[in-house]
């Protein structure tokens, strides 16, 4: 998967139903998906919208792009992650 903003390569890592959670760094392919997609049915977090888990187990330190779809819409996260 090529990100469309950035031209940056990413590994399509997990899909489930209508979510798809990649992610990468420059300085590694990606990271390892733990689980998920998975929708959370049960949440204390009171807010409008899905709320939906994934896990990835990060190999290396270093800034990691999470980005993320559904139909039509997209978001994306950064990590500095620190061993």
């Amino acid at each position: 998967m090529i990100n469309r903003t950035s031209g940056e390569r990413m590994a399509r890592v997990v899909t489930c139903c209508v979510l798809a959670a990649a992610c990468s760094s420059p300085s590694a392919p990606h990271a390892a998906a733990t689980f998920g997609p998975e929708a959370h049915g049960a949440s204390n977090y009171h807010r409008p919208g899905d709320e939906w888990g994934t896990g990835f187990r990060f190999g290396m330190s270093g800034c990691w792009h999470v980005h993320l779809t559904r139909d039509d819409t997209a978001g994306d996260v950064w990590l500095n992650v620190a061993r």
